[in-house]
C-alpha cells in the first residue's frame, strides 16, 4: 500500500467538556455524548486529508471529503469532512475554516465521543 502524504490541520483544539467515559461499546451514544459536555478539559484534534482531497476542498468546500481524525491515539479513519459555513462565514480551506465532521458518512455507526457529527469553529474573530 502507497502512502500519501497527509495534509494536517494541527491542532485544532475543540473548547469543550471531558470526563472519565466508560468503554464505547458499554455507554450509549446520548450518555457518551453528555458526559463529554460536562467538564471544562481542552482536547487537540488533528485531522489529516490527502491531496486530493485537499484539492476537492479547494474546488467545492461544501462537498464531503474523506479525512483521518486523530485524537491522542485515537484515529478514526475515513470520517466526512467539509468547510463550514454559508455565504458571507466561509473561509476557504486554505484561510483557517470552519469544519463540519461526519464521523459515520463512510463508516456506518462511527462515534467520536458518542457523536456522529460535529461542527469545529474557526473562531477567526477571535485574535489568540
Amino acid at each position: 500500500m502507497t502512502r500519501k502524504r497527509a495534509w494536517c490541520l494541527t491542532p485544532f483544539v475543540l473548547l469543550c467538556g471531558l470526563a472519565a467515559l466508560a468503554p464505547a461499546q458499554q455507554a450509549k451514544p446520548a450518555e457518551e455524548s453528555a458526559e463529554f459536555f460536562k467538564s471544562g478539559k481542552v482536547l487537540e484534534l488533528a485531522i489529516e486529508l490527502g491531496p486530493k482531497e485537499l484539492e476537492s476542498l479547494r474546488r467545492e468546500p461544501r462537498k464531503y471529503v474523506a479525512a483521518t481524525l486523530k485524537e491522542g491515539d485515537k484515529v478514526y479513519r475515513n470520517i466526512g469532512l467539509h468547510v463550514k459555513g454559508a455565504a458571507g462565514s466561509t473561509r476557504s480551506i486554505d484561510d483557517k475554516p470552519g469544519l463540519t465532521v461526519n464521523m459515520d458518512k463512510y463508516v456506518e455507526g462511527q462515534r467520536f465521543r458518542g457523536m456522529d457529527k460535529l461542527h469545529l469553529a474557526n473562531s477567526v474573530q477571535d485574535p489568540s
